[in-house]
């Protein structure tokens, strides 16, 4: 459970680059997911298989604005996998992991605040992260939400402040799931 959290949390931190620059927002709605998210531009969509993990399958979409980076990551995890893991343990094991990840690559990382919510129902967690850089601090926003059988996960990364801005509030705010 520990490398699907800890791939999950790497690969939406780790893919900050886009092509796509936010022009009106767009509704990102996988077609094998069951949520769906407003995104300020069209996301680049890409699928891997986390070879760690063997077949497990994770779906990203990003969208790069003027304002930083927007992501919207999931990965269906085995039953075999979820069966003896709580959601609180499956969240705590994904902000502990993206923190740990963060601060391996600059040690001046550290957690600024983090709020456990309900998300239609799901239990979720907030986290934003102070990530130093050069002269400059960024942030990493992230809710990550457990649905029952996907590990959701939306980002913002960019300079500290921006997280509070109207559009990233509307990201987070615009994530609803499907059944």
């Amino acid at each position: 459970m520990r490398k699907v959290i800890t791939a999950l949390c790497v690969l939406a931190s780790v893919e900050l680059t886009s092509d796509a620059v936010a022009q009106q927002w767009t509704e990102y709605r996988p077609a094998d997911a069951r949520f769906r998210v407003e995104m300020p531009g069209t996301p680049q969509i890409r699928s891997d298989t986390i070879p760690e993990l063997g077949s497990l399958k994770l779906t990203q979409a990003v969208v790069e604005s003027a304002d930083g980076w927007f992501a919207a990551s999931y990965v269906d995890l085995p039953p075999d996998q979820i069966k003896n893991a709580s959601a609180n343990n499956i969240l705590d094991t994904a902000r502990d992991t993206t923190i740990k990840w963060l601060v391996s690559r600059n040690n001046k990382s550290q957690l600024r605040s983090e709020r456990r919510l309900i998300t239609n129902g799901y239990p979720a967690r907030h986290v934003v992260a102070e990530v130093p850089i050069f002269e400059s601090v960024f942030v990493l926003a992230a809710r990550f939400v457990f649905n029952g059988r996907q590990v959701i996960v939306i980002t913002f990364t960019g300079p500290s402040g921006a997280e509070t801005e109207a559009d990233v509030s509307r990201f987070f705010d615009s994530l609803t799931f499907q059944w």
